[in-house]
């Protein structure tokens, strides 16, 4: 069981390290509210396939039905609010420098943990909230030399405020799995519910003239965004899960946290982003402190 832990720990690594490569590639000139409809279908159909293939029974909510309002939080802060700010920040930043400074959410799941659960603030969490502050403000003062120092400011802020979203997420899913919830009902329905969100967000947003617009996407950026979708929201929320069914969320977390690394060295060396030492630099503490905290 720890073994398989860790296992699914690394995919679910891998799987968020690949899907921000996949919506760069995808969204071109797409609205947020037109990549995050698209995204949805990916997990959704990914998330079905592996509930029918695993545990059909699974697929169906036989939980409390109060704790539906605790998914529809979990999908409006991490794939609404969240999502967004993190494309706004990829658009403005580019992966390898937007994805390093949203991986200090593991500071917020930390606070929020310590706050609702009781969890103890050590000397590692302190430790570690020092490490990741300075690699986010070294990242900050990087992003500072670009090109357009404006749009760099708007996506630093973009990539802190996807950070905090996202921070809010682990919780409300440990909190799920608390309960008895089990990881592939969370995630399945927590797909359903962004189906229904990023569908209607889309509707309320998109003035009547610009709807039609979504059916002019190429195939190719249909194929890659649901592709994002279908490995960061679909397979890597799945994996995610079960890891944390198996191990502690301290294991789970320092594992994941290494996709930033990863997303970084796809970004500079497939989508050939620009790098500095000081960028390196900024990702290594986030990364360590990340650690820390998670230890």
């Amino acid at each position: 069981m720890y073994f398989l832990g860790i296992l699914m720990s690394i995919v679910t690594a891998c799987c968020w390290a690949a899907s921000p490569i996949l919506l760069k590639r995808g969204m071109g000139g797409l609205s947020f509210l037109e990549v995050n409809a698209i995204r949805s279908f990916g997990s959704f159909g990914v998330l079905l396939s592996i509930g029918l293939m695993t545990d059909p029974g699974a697929l169906v909510w036989n939980a409390p039905g109060v704790l539906f309002l605790v998914i529809l939080a979990n999908t409006l802060f991490g794939n609404i609010l969240g999502d967004i700010l993190y494309f706004a920040a990829i658009r403005h930043l580019g992966v390898s420098r937007a994805v390093p400074i949203t991986s200090a959410y593991p500071l917020i799941v930390t606070a929020v943990s310590a706050f609702f659960f009781g969890e103890s603030i050590t000397w590692n969490i302190i430790l570690g909230t020092v490490l990741v502050i300075l690699g986010v403000v070294l990242l900050r003062f990087e992003v500072r030399g670009a090109d357009r120092p404006a749009m760099a400011a708007r996506g630093f802020l973009c990539a802190l405020g996807a950070a905090l979203a996202w921070g809010l997420t682990v919780p409300l899913t440990k909190y799920l799995l608390l309960k008895g919830v089990p990881g592939i009902t969370i995630a399945f329905w927590r797909s359903i519910f962004l189906i229904g969100c990023t569908w209607t967000h889309w509707a309320v947003g998109t003035r009547g003239e610009n709807r039609s617009r979504i059916k002019d996407v190429s195939r190719r950026s249909w194929i890659a965004i649901m592709g994002a979708g279908a490995f960061g929201l679909g397979i890597g929320v799945y994996t995610f899960t079960w890891a944390l069914t198996l191990i502690p969320l301290s294991i789970v977390t320092p594992i994941t946290g290494a996709s930033p690394l990863l997303t970084a060295l796809f970004g500079i060396f497939v989508m050939h982003e620009r790098s500095t030492a000081a960028q390196w630099t900024g990702i290594a503490l986030i990364v360590a402190g990340s650690l820390a905290v998670s230890l």
